[in-house]
């Protein structure tokens, strides 16, 4: 598994995950990785824009794609530089997704350890990593990369589950 600063030549292949996405019926995660009505190429300005220039309330932010061995595009990490009064109690430093058909084979929590030194390289020396308290697979992912547990609160009913890995 290798992660990859996204480009214009990932388009057909983000595309089919953006479609595998939407046939779950689930929300895509990371939020980095959501389209919303921009083309990809919009997306694409934006999110190499968000790696200096933050917007709104944003922060800055690198986002990687992550492929297989094969070269099949199966998730999308994100890594923020620095937290917002937000993502300090719910989303932290780094968000992660995996397509529906590539989970339950390891790939996020190589993704999240091939992402902890990009942090690192940012100076990070520890990093906040959140879970839904009944996501039991991602706070694996999260423990298996050294994260351990700080407190648990509830986001719009949902119990979410702080972890603080350090670097």
């Amino acid at each position: 598994m290798r992660l990859i600063r996204p480009d214009l030549e990932m388009k057909d292949a983000f595309s089919a995950y953006c479609r595998e996405w939407e046939a779950s019926g689930e929300k895509m995660v990371p939020f980095a990785s959501r389209l919303g009505d921009r083309t990809y190429e919009t997306w694409l300005e934006d999110t190499w824009r968000l790696e200096t220039q933050p917007n709104g309330s944003c922060v800055p932010a690198h986002t990687f794609f992550a492929l297989d061995s094969g070269g099949e595009m199966i998730g999308v990490i994100s890594v923020r530089h620095t937290l917002n009064e937000y993502l300090l109690w719910f989303g932290g430093h780094i968000g992660y997704g995996v397509r529906p058909s590539a989970r339950r084979h390891g790939h996020a929590t190589a993704m999240l350890a091939a992402a902890l030194p990009v942090a690192r390289g940012l100076g990070l020396s520890r990093v906040m990593v959140s879970c839904n308290k009944e996501n039991i697979g991602s706070a694996r992912t999260i423990q298996n990369n050294g994260g351990v547990l700080e407190n648990e609160v509830v986001e719009d009913g949902q119990i979410v589950q702080r972890y603080w890995i350090s670097l």
